[in-house]
């Protein structure tokens, strides 16, 4: 078909046809991408954690938009997933699917992107086999029997930080490498990445700020060409000067409360365990991770996805390596000018910095605490990923082991699609049975654990407004202070009559959750219980002055 009859009116010349075709190129396989993403990540239940996102998003939608009265987590996302959420409520409405569809999204953009930078700088062989190779690592992540996988690329909230730090790594390559005048629309763009992902996440400032940071330092000479360099060191320290000075003034204008992090250092046994548990996260992380799984005679079924991609994992180590004795030997010829000219490419250290510098942050912090935790390395794995690709584009080798890897990566995940839901799973049996019964029993108002409040209250579109406590035991039951809005629970003590509700364990208590004995010991018996899966919904009828509901 001639380019020129399917081109719009306004590409009256080879250059704007050019443009066109590559726009509509690129706009089909992020479609496609995002598409992908979600069906994948049908089976992936939501939680309180993605609700809690998604119900500040809805307030900051409806124009409460510095969350007055909200207490957010350290990593608030009030710019990234909050703010996505915010804009996407306001176009299409109140819709719980939002929270996937946000994800797929994100998803989608970090493979685009992570394509982009791949290819950046390469011959056209070289670029297809690097794009290919970030689809595969990326895109296809290999769902089946990883469970962890699936929870890890499911959650949006960390999402748009990698995002926001490949952004950043770009424009500074842009403003490094470009001769010329520095651009002022390069800059912008860079200071806008540093200020968003600064205010919603601290894990952006390891794994895109300081990596910008340290290898524009080590990119000064002597007698060189330093103000590009020293421009983007200005932007990023400016950058995140300024997102402080911006949730100051948030907080003291009536908005959130942001709770500091607290972390410590871990024991040097803790690093050692820490660092071989790094190994397992960048194994599942790149669905390389064979190991304890049973040996099938189904090629589908079986562990062979996993073997067939562990070679991606140790040229991922080997990668690093490789960069890495070019960072060393810049180091030892630093600030003379031969050491750029015998290290890497700006790109290339920036990548490998922000995997050294994230997955060593994970490592001597007490951050990691169970097997879940593998998702504090995926915005290394990401980095590390682009720079497996970007190192070996032009080894022959590599661009068969790619199309091989490709190919079984696409079986598998058809194989994942085709015996997976055909809907998305948007919470675990039990929250919805939950959400089920108190619709059925016209209960709209109550009080639960963290992980069955917000969940229900996003599932219902807040026709059910379940407020989490947290079980304090002999101290009683108080509002939770985190991610929840505190107005809420003042709205709720005067305001709620008639019927109210506590969702308690049947028996134990499990994490985050409250316990039959704290409930009737704090409020008394209540008018009925109803056995609703390992719960109990306990009822109770509020009167004016009869019954004191938890406030802050």
């Amino acid at each position: 078909m001639n380019a020129e009859k399917i081109c719009p009116r306004w590409a009256t010349s080879p250059e704007k046809r050019r443009v066109f075709v590559w726009s509509v190129v690129v706009f089909v396989a992020f479609a496609v991408l995002a598409m992908l993403r979600l069906v994948v990540s049908f089976p992936a239940a939501r939680n309180s954690d993605d609700a809690n996102n998604f119900l500040a998003g809805v307030e900051m939608g409806r124009g409460n938009w510095n969350l007055h009265g909200w207490v957010m987590a350290p990593d608030s996302f009030y710019t990234t997933d909050v703010l996505g959420i915010a804009v996407l409520t306001r176009v299409f409405g109140v819709h719980p699917l939002l929270m996937q569809v946000l994800e797929a999204v994100l998803w989608a953009m970090i493979v685009m992107t992570g394509i982009l930078l791949a290819a950046r700088g390469r011959g056209v062989r070289e670029s297809i086999v690097a794009g290919v190779a970030v689809i595969t690592l990326l895109a296809f992540t290999v769902q089946m029997g990883n469970g962890i996988m699936l929870v890890t690329t499911a959650v949006a909230s960390h999402a748009f930080p990698i995002l926001l730090a490949l952004l950043t790594f770009w424009m500074t390559v842009e403003v490094c490498e470009r001769d010329g005048p520095i651009r002022l629309s390069r800059v912008a763009l860079l200071g806008l990445a540093v200020i968003m992902g600064s205010i919603a996440d601290p894990t952006y400032v390891v794994m895109g700020c300081l990596p910008v940071l340290v290898t524009c330092f080590m990119r000064l000479t002597r007698r060189g060409r330093n103000a590009d360099k020293l421009a983007v060191l200005c932007v990023v320290l400016s950058g995140l000067a300024l997102s402080r000075l911006i949730q100051h003034r948030l907080r003291h204008a009536g908005g959130f409360e942001q709770l500091t992090l607290q972390i410590d250092f871990a024991g040097f046994n803790e690093i050692i365990a820490h660092t071989l548990f790094s190994l397992h996260a960048f194994a599942e992380n790149l669905g390389a991770d064979f190991s304890g799984k049973p040996v099938t005679p189904s090629l589908l079924d079986g562990p062979y996805i996993f073997i067939l991609r562990f070679p991606f994992l140790l040229l991922f180590f080997l990668a690093l390596a490789e960069v890495g004795f070019l960072c060393l030997k810049q180091f030892r010829r630093w600030p003379d000018r031969q050491a750029v000219a015998v290290g890497p490419g700006c790109l290339d250290q920036l990548l490998f910095t922000s995997v050294v510098l994230g997955a060593t942050a994970a490592i001597v912090t007490t951050a990691i605490v169970d097997g879940s935790c593998v998702r504090y390395f995926l915005p290394a794995t990401v980095a590390g990923a682009i720079l497996l690709a970007r190192t070996y584009a032009a080894t022959p080798f590599f661009a068969l082991y790619v199309a091989v890897g490709l190919a079984g990566s696409v079986l598998s995940e058809a194989h994942t699609l085709k015996n997976g839901p055909s809907r998305a799973v948007m919470a675990d049996e039990n929250v919805m049975l939950l959400s089920n019964v108190l619709r059925a029993h016209d209960l709209h108002h109550g009080y639960a654990g963290y992980w069955q409040s917000s969940i229900i209250t996003a599932l219902t579109k807040e026709d059910i407004r379940v407020l989490a406590l947290t079980d304090g035991g002999s101290d009683g039951l108080r509002p939770m202070r985190w991610f929840a809005n505190q107005d809420w629970y003042s709205a709720a003590s005067t305001g709620w009559r008639g019927q109210v509700f506590f969702v308690a364990r049947a028996s134990g208590t499990g994490s985050l959750e409250l316990s039959q004995e704290t409930v009737i010991r704090d409020f008394g018996t209540p008018v009925e219980i109803l056995h609703v899966g390992p719960y109990l919904v306990d009822v109770y009828n509020v009167g004016h002055g009869e019954m004191k509901l938890p406030r802050p």
